[in-house]
């Protein structure tokens, strides 16, 4: 009776044991995988990956495929300890893509994990976005920085306080930023900007881009 009812559990813990086995080593996976601080594209199919900490490489390797579920190839150009960069070739512009990369750990852990995420390429047609505004009280400068390569044209900034323009001059611009000296900054203020004269890179079109920041 015992040995029947060993034989009849014997399936049943062989695949237990499997199962657990799955999960200790996803769990392993999990744990071994760097977290993203954040994903930027560079403009011509480039993307950076910047790790919150430091990470090791092995057999890296970037899978990415579109909203579609269309796949593309890849290819790994530049890795540090911070951050890896790669290209994805014959893209399509004004698409979202998701990405895994495999091949990577953290420095503490001995097995490896993947990193998965996400970056939009955005269409040349489309509005310039700024995704970061810096002002600097002490040097009294503002940079405005682009989610994507950007070309200019008669480019010009105003910054707006109770009406008036505290803009004194560009100090700089290229080809994701531009930044300005003004007569004053004062921290915790509210101020309004107006950028003119910019569009996207390969785009038709030039266009005003507003909106606030706090200094």
């Amino acid at each position: 009776m015992m040995k029947g009812s060993i034989k009849k559990a014997l399936p049943h813990l062989a695949g237990f044991i499997a199962l657990l086995a799955v999960f200790i080593w996803c769990a392993a996976s999990v744990y071994a995988s760097p977290s993203v601080r954040k994903t930027e594209y560079e403009g011509a199919g480039k993307i950076e990956v910047t790790f919150k900490s430091a990470v090791r490489y092995g057999s890296v390797a970037v899978k990415v495929k579109d909203h579609t579920g269309k796949n593309y190839r890849t290819k790994v150009i530049d890795k540090d300890r911070n951050d890896l960069e790669f290209l994805i070739l014959n893209y399509k512009s004004g698409r979202n893509y998701s990405f895994r990369i495999s091949g990577i750990r953290k420095p503490s852990e001995k097995s490896w994990g993947n990193v998965t995420g996400t970056v939009r390429i955005p269409s040349p047609y489309e509005l310039p976005k700024i995704k970061k505004v810096s002002g600097d009280v002490m040097d009294r400068e503002v940079e405005f920085e682009f989610d994507s390569p950007v070309q200019w044209k008669k480019a010009s900034v105003t910054i707006l306080l109770n009406g008036r323009n505290i803009v004194r001059r560009i100090v700089k611009k290229d080809r994701d930023e531009i930044e300005v000296k003004v007569y004053s900054l004062t921290k915790g203020k509210t101020y309004r900007y107006i950028v003119k004269g910019v569009r996207r890179k390969g785009g038709s079109k030039y266009y005003t881009v507003s909106g606030t920041f706090t200094a």
